[in-house]
């Protein structure tokens, strides 16, 4: 199992990471900026999370870009690009298995899930909903 972590928040997060990623079905798990910059991750396959997070990184650029169009997407002068509802989330799906993309609390964060396969996907969304605030909490930024 491959790990990176910030320096502030190893044990929180980390096992918050560690308990997406003994979900069945699930292959990889980070946590990214909106900028598709890596913050922490656990993976079972390193090869699956580099891919993952490299095609995260233009899937999330295009989505800020399509939250600006979009009407709520954001109040004009605001400052904050393609604010995403609480609770949304995103599937891609690829050759080697869907990604899920769901905005934290704090829009600047976002986590990643890559799946095996597409039946894997409920228990994971479950999963993932039942652990957000803890999640938003943990991976909050250090000011």
């Amino acid at each position: 199992m491959e790990s990176q972590f910030e320096p502030n928040d190893e044990a929180g997060l980390g096992a918050l990471l560690d308990e997406l990623l003994e979900v069945r079905g699930v292959v990889a798990v980070a946590l990214v900026t909106a900028d598709g910059e890596m913050v922490a991750s656990r993976s079972h396959d390193r090869g699956r999370l580099d891919r993952t997070v490299s095609s995260i990184t233009s899937a999330l650029a295009a989505g800020q870009a399509l939250g600006e169009l979009l009407p709520n997407g954001h109040e004009a002068g605001d400052g904050a690009a393609g604010n995403v509802a609480e609770g949304t989330s995103v599937m891609l799906m690829f050759e080697d298995g869907p990604i899920l993309l769901t905005p934290l609390a704090n829009p600047e964060r976002v986590v990643v899930l890559a799946l095996g396969a597409e039946r894997d996907l409920g228990r994971a969304r479950l999963t993932l909903r039942g652990l957000m605030a803890r999640l938003s909490a943990a991976a909050a930024p250090v000011s």
